[in-house]
């Protein structure tokens, strides 16, 4: 009986964290340059989607419901989740994207992406002798040196998943995330009980704003399972490697910014990521001790995902602005409109998804979105940069406004 519910309970948690937001990040993904599509972007851009979603239903059900707001939240969101989750699946069996798609499709010669995926995979030993001149050898020692990498890499990050579980660490904090999150899955209260006590009080704007207790609160009525338990030992197991996934993107972007790197270079980068890390604990204030021990507070998502999606994306929209962008081949889709404005909605949607985590993000994300655009537009000479970068900042623009009105 106990296998069922475990497995019932992994099965929900599946489709919450992993299932619906990378449905939903089919809608975006369509729009993406083929380039850059895969399944690393598309569940990224959902994620971004999802939670924005999930902030914006939020702030509606504190400032408008004082009785059981967390169950009428519910109530909106998990069908508007799920339609937009058949919409992207329904899109992607209408209309199959091409190249780095998230569904197989056959491609000219016949063959499918199975039959690519492999063929890339050859043994490099036995493969042709490099452009440079390089020897079979010279080629299978590379090779080897890039997996040895990615071993430790895997191997580090098997270690801090192991212990953010395993020794999960106390923090004085969760007195007050993970009590609102118990109060909104027992009593349905949206920030409306005192955490210390359990009392009735007035809404605190500063913290009543920031979704993110009520989404670890959503996920434990979803999979019943309590949310401390959600909070220490489930969600690191999750939000560790989907940080690690964003930063991963980041240095694909990078590599591909810089031309001819080494392709030991990649997990040389997600290898120092872990150990700095690993060994960045120098204070309590340290992303890094927020990163491996507070990582269910919105401060540490903030500091470990919200901000660096933000490089993401402007290195996303940079590749497609390059100089080599034409010899490169960037418009893949052939005129299927794949280009960088995708990356500006993106960065629209995520200066309001920053709320989810504290108005500190949301103000640090419009910030770095007008001194990026401001920046790229004087670079490329193209004023027009500056509009894209003023429109990305007004879903964020309109919270912190919110957020100003009800704290003074």
């Amino acid at each position: 009986m106990h296998i069922i519910q475990y497995l019932l309970q992994f099965i929900n948690l599946a489709v919450w964290l992993l299932a619906i937001p990378y449905l939903v990040g089919l809608i975006p993904a369509r729009f993406m340059p083929q380039a850059h599509r895969g399944p690393g972007a598309t569940l990224l851009a959902g994620y971004i989607i999802y939670l924005a979603l999930f902030e914006l239903l939020a702030v509606v059900m504190v400032l408008t419901v004082v009785q059981g707001g967390f169950y009428r939240l519910l109530t909106y969101f998990t069908p508007l989740a799920i339609a937009l989750a058949a919409l992207g699946l329904t899109l992607s069996i209408i209309r199959p994207m091409g190249g780095g798609a998230a569904f197989v499709k056959f491609n000219k010669g016949g063959k499918t992406a199975f039959a690519k995926f492999g063929k890339s995979w050859k043994f490099p030993a036995f493969a042709k002798f490099g452009k440079g001149g390089r020897s079979a050898s010279d080629e299978f020692i590379r090779s080897w040196k890039t997996y040895l990498i990615w071993l430790i890499f895997f191997i580090l990050l098997a270690i801090q998943l192991f212990m953010s579980v395993y020794y999960a660490s106390f923090d004085g904090d969760d007195a007050f995330y993970v009590a609102h999150s118990v109060a909104a899955w027992q009593r349905g209260s949206l920030f409306r009980l005192e955490p210390y006590t359990g009392d009735s009080s007035l809404l605190n704007f500063r913290s009543a704003l920031a979704a993110f207790p009520i989404w670890i609160a959503m996920l434990s009525e979803k999979s019943r399972i309590h949310p401390a338990i959600m909070s220490h030992s489930v969600l690191p197991l999750f939000l560790l490697p989907l940080c690690y996934l964003l930063y991963y993107k980041t240095g694909q972007a990078l590599c591909q910014v810089r031309k001819n790197v080494d392709t030991a270079a990649l997990p040389m980068f997600m290898t120092l990521l872990t150990l700095i890390q690993m060994f960045g604990n120098v204070s309590i204030y340290a992303n890094e001790t927020f990163f491996l021990t507070r990582t269910w507070q919105g401060k540490a998502f903030a500091a470990s995902f919200i901000l660096p999606a933000l490089l993401w994306l402007f290195l996303m929209i940079g590749t497609q602005l390059a100089p080599s962008k034409a010899k490169a081949g960037a418009m893949d889709d052939k005129g299927a409109g794949a280009d960088d404005r995708i990356y500006w909605w993106l960065l629209a949607v995520l200066g309001f998804c920053a709320a989810i985590a504290s108005a500190l993000a949301t103000f640090l994300a419009i910030m770095a979105i007008c001194v990026y655009g401001l920046y790229l537009a004087i670079g490329q000479k193209n004023y027009k940069i500056l509009l894209y970068s003023v429109l990305a900042c007004i879903p964020g623009a309109a919270f912190m406004l919110l957020y100003y009105v009800l704290t003074r």
